[in-house]
């Protein structure tokens, strides 16, 4: 097995993992401009710690005879990097495009360290460190989502985290930054549960029981946040973690106790939330308007996880008496169909009216404004786009653009469109948005096609796996990334690529195909 750089890479990961979750020198001031500049000051030493190991990889990747040819996911990524290059030199401010607009940082160096990070992963074998990164994470994450919840109930252990906008939370910054945050590892302790630790007469070893235990933290403290940061993108999270949990359990890759286990965990912090609201408190800094406040208040976690249970011993009949005509997974689609129902109807009260200027806490404007940005575009900037991380700086400069932005948004920069496929048309071209959105859809197809693999023959063959590396680990391995993948994106579909999530996300799908691409003709072991 290759080992190579395996310690520098896992001890990089772990210092991303504290460095952007607790790095606030000066509380909420500027918070984005430190994380982003601790981001690249700690991988511009990992990029030449890790670089012999990586090329020694790529060599012997080269050489060896199980190679054919370079993935298509990672030929896309370079054609992106490509053609990101070219937008970087087409950039009316160079300076600013290759280090980002202050304060956010999202420019090309922060993506050369990133796909750089992807690229580590995806080639170091770092297996036997997983569990200790998974857990350290979960750690970390809890940690962060604690102090986010105190914060909701108007207490401050950090005087410079004070902040008289209540949308700012923990040590992350506002809904926006934290969601893709929670989207992250709060994906990694479910995926931990339902996937990768032993539960019942399994669970052996003082090991197995701190992960369960973390892991459990990371859930119980990442749904309390979910549910109290009053972002209506948290209905996002919930339903894509749901689905995919939902996925399994018809697949049959986790038992419905698990599945039940964590349902229910959800809805009793919901219900937990509401009592917790029921009585009057000066200090709360929640929204009168937040999606889960009604839902919580009314009694409905309480009332779902009442159903659930019946549904569960339902099943649990259904699977004993073989008498049943009704296969007892049929029962359990009447979840997903209540919960689609139940979400739309969050959906719609939150946002009676779609696609006007005040639709999503006016992202309807911005994409307004974004669309006409498109229109004054010259042919070869639509190609390539203006330069890394030039919405803010281009419009400016522009008459139309400046005085639209300073008309509805006065000093406040915008700097993005607020969904990330429209920002990188914008900044980078449309031939690097169709690359990096077929990145993202290979990646999910190789999770998807492992997921159907194994469901379809039980397990892979010994022709796909010599060694003795579990096919339900690869599984495994599939669910993780589809999840931390889906939520990551569809959170930045109505916000943005932030610096404390998108490292994250990268890597994840670095290590992600790794271990699901485990002699298949990608690695040499």
């Amino acid at each position: 097995m290759i080992t190579d750089g395996g310690i520098i890479l896992v001890s990089y990961i772990l210092i991303l993992v504290v460095a952007l979750s607790f790095y606030a020198p000066t509380g909420y001031y500027m918070l984005g401009e430190h994380k982003a500049l601790c981001f690249l000051t700690v991988s511009a030493v990992f990029f030449v710690l890790l670089l012999p190991a990586v090329i020694s990889h790529i060599v012997s990747y080269i050489k060896s005879k199980k190679g054919h040819g370079i993935p298509v996911y990672d030929l896309s990524l370079f054609i992106a990097l490509t053609a990101m290059t070219l937008s970087l030199m087409l950039s009316s401010d160079r300076l600013m495009s290759l280090w980002g607009i202050d304060g956010w940082r999202m420019g090309y160096v922060t993506y050369i360290f990133v796909f750089y990070a992807y690229m580590a992963c995806r080639l170091i074998r770092i297996r036997k460190y997983l569990s200790l990164i998974a857990s350290f994470s979960e750690i970390i994450s809890a940690l962060v989502f604690t102090l986010g919840i105190l914060n909701r109930m108007g207490i401050y252990p950090f005087a410079s985290m004070i902040s008289t906008d209540t949308s700012f939370l923990s040590t992350i910054g506002n809904i926006n930054w934290y969601s893709a945050y929670i989207a992250v590892f709060l994906s990694v302790g479910i995926c931990d549960i339902a996937f990768f630790i032993p539960s019942g007469k399994e669970l052996k070893g003082v090991s197995h029981i701190l992960r369960t235990i973390t892991a459990w933290a990371c859930i119980l403290t990442g749904f309390f946040t979910l549910i109290s940061m009053g972002g209506t993108v948290s209905t996002v999270i919930v339903f894509v973690t749901f689905m995919t949990l939902v996925s399994a359990l018809f697949m049959q890759h986790i038992k419905s106790d698990t599945f039940t286990r964590l349902c229910s965990a959800f809805l009793l912090i919901l219900e937990l939330y509401g009592l917790i609201l029921s009585k009057p408190a000066s200090t709360y800094t929640y929204s009168t308007d937040a999606v889960w406040l009604k839902p919580a208040l009314s009694h409905a976690g309480l009332i779902a996880c009442v159903i659930l249970l019946i549904v569960y011993v339902l099943s649990k009949r259904i699977d004993r008496n073989k008498s049943y005509r009704i296969p007892a997974l049929g029962i359990w689609l009447m979840i997903p169909l209540a919960a689609i129902v139940w979400l739309t109807i969050v959906f719609m009260y939150a946002y009676p009216v779609i696609l006007d200027d005040t639709f999503a806490n006016s992202r309807g404007l911005i994409y307004r404004i974004s669309g006409l940005y498109l229109r004054q575009l010259s042919p070869v900037h639509i190609l390539f786009g203006i330069g890394p991380d030039s919405y803010f700086v281009y419009a400016i400069n522009h008459e139309v653009l400046s005085s639209l932005l300073y008309n509805n948004f006065g000093d406040i920069r915008l700097t993005n469109a607020h969904c990330l496929p429209l920002s990188s048309l914008i900044n980078n071209g449309i031939i690097y948005t169709i690359c990096m959105t077929a990145f993202f859809v290979m990646v999910l197809t190789v999770f998807v096609k492992t997921v159907f693999f194994a469901k379809r023959n039980g397990s892979v063959s010994e022709s796909v796996i010599k060694s003795t590396y579990m096919d339900t680990k690869r599984t495994a391995f599939a669910y993780a990334g589809l999840l931390i993948v889906s939520s990551v994106l569809f959170v930045q579909f109505f916000t943005f690529a932030t610096i404390t999530a998108t490292p994250y996300l990268y890597i994840a799908v670095g290590i992600c195909l790794s271990e699901n691409l485990i002699n298949r003709g990608n690695y040499t072991e």
